[in-house]
């Protein structure tokens, strides 16, 4: 991604000495820093005027805050003083102070922490979360969980997939060759900071239109997930840039933190086939007198895979689609196949319009 800083401020020298060291600095996410630089506030008025394109992030002093407060999101005031660091002032509009003569590769990271930060606080560009669950493996839940994002896609909303699976199998759909993925997203979230700056860095985009974040290695690091960690998890990757809709791929079955990702679902899609035995499972579970139906179904659609005709039984749910049998060269073909079955279920409305970032 792309990092529109504004540097503005009255000392000449020190203001063109920022600039001049980010303009070549390369920050750890792997970002781009594009810097703009004034020292003269009628420029600055007249750049605003002129309809320019809007700033992720300002460095400032006191001269400037009135003429940016009103245009960048994030606001980092230039001190003097050391011990103003890391606190705030809800009467202005900044998002942090920071000590002006400390190393710029310092002001580069706090810039990276705050903008993310601020970002998850707010809610900005907040993406719609759709779950996709079943009641027990086998029945296709990955395969329909692709099709959703690569159908959303197609209609220009921007998904980010994530395969929570304990045995996932999302390579099959994504080439995962990046060095950073999901893992290293939860090494963040237990450091406590900057969780969506690294959801940003570490995810790729597939060729279809789909964002994805590399798998867990091993099964055992997904096991380990705690609820309140994936309701971290969940909180970031909705205030990741260029997401409309987080799509989560949980599976098959009740992993410790199932219920945090239905309940932060704004939308639960159920997978499942209609053979004898997965359709005794899924009656077990939407039972009306079952926990599942009696807290979640007004969210839910159903999804009937694999099958032939169209599905009337509807179990309560708000939608009812069906999936044929679709053969392919490979299981990311017949996702793209059955993109077209799931099509509907998207949702325009999902398009966040008005994100800052």
């Amino acid at each position: 991604m792309t990092i529109r800083v504004l540097i503005a401020g009255e000392d000449a020298n020190y203001m063109a000495r920022i600039a001049d060291v980010m303009n070549r600095a390369t920050p750890s996410t792997g970002d781009t820093l594009e810097i703009s630089l004034y020292t003269d506030k009628n420029k600055l008025i007249n750049s605003k005027d002129d309809g320019k394109a809007k700033y992720h992030v300002a460095f400032t002093d006191e001269a400037f805050v009135d003429v940016i407060s009103d245009w960048v999101p994030v606001l980092m005031l230039l001190t003097e003083d050391d011990n103003l660091d890391n606190t705030t002032d809800e009467n202005l509009p900044i998002a942090t102070y920071v000590y002006k003569y400390q190393r710029v590769s310092g002001l580069v990271n706090k810039m990276l922490l705050t903008q993310a930060k601020k970002r998850e606080n707010e809610g900005k560009g907040s993406g719609t979360v759709c779950a996709f669950f079943s009641p027990s493996g086998g029945n296709g839940t990955s395969t329909v969980a692709v099709a959703f994002a690569m159908a959303a896609a197609t209609q220009g909303i921007k998904p980010l997939f994530v395969s929570l699976e304990l045995f996932n199998s999302s390579e099959y759909f994504f080439s995962d060759e990046t060095n950073t993925g999901l893992y290293d997203v939860f090494c963040a979230i237990a450091g406590g900071s900057g969780v969506t700056a690294v959801i940003d860095a570490a995810k790729s985009m597939d060729a279809s239109g789909v964002a994805f974040l590399k798998k867990f290695e091993v099964w055992s690091e997904v096991s380990r997930i705690t609820p309140d960690e994936m309701q971290s998890f969940i909180k970031a990757a909705q205030a990741a840039n260029d997401t409309d809709i987080v799509v989560l791929d949980i599976g098959g079955g009740l992993g410790s933190f199932t219920q945090s990702v239905l309940d932060a679902a704004d939308e639960i899609f159920i997978v499942s086939e209609t053979h004898p035995i997965a359709a005794s499972k899924l009656k077990s579970m939407l039972d009306e007198k079952d926990m599942f139906a009696s807290r979640y179904i007004d969210n839910t659609s159903l999804i009937f895979n694999r099958v032939q005709g169209n599905q009337s039984e509807g179990y309560g749910c708000k939608n009812t689609t069906s999936v044929p049998n679709i053969g392919g060269a490979n299981p990311k073909d017949v996702a793209a196949s059955a993109a077209q079955y799931v099509r509907g279920l998207v949702n325009k409305a999902w398009i966040q319009k008005n994100a800052t970032i």
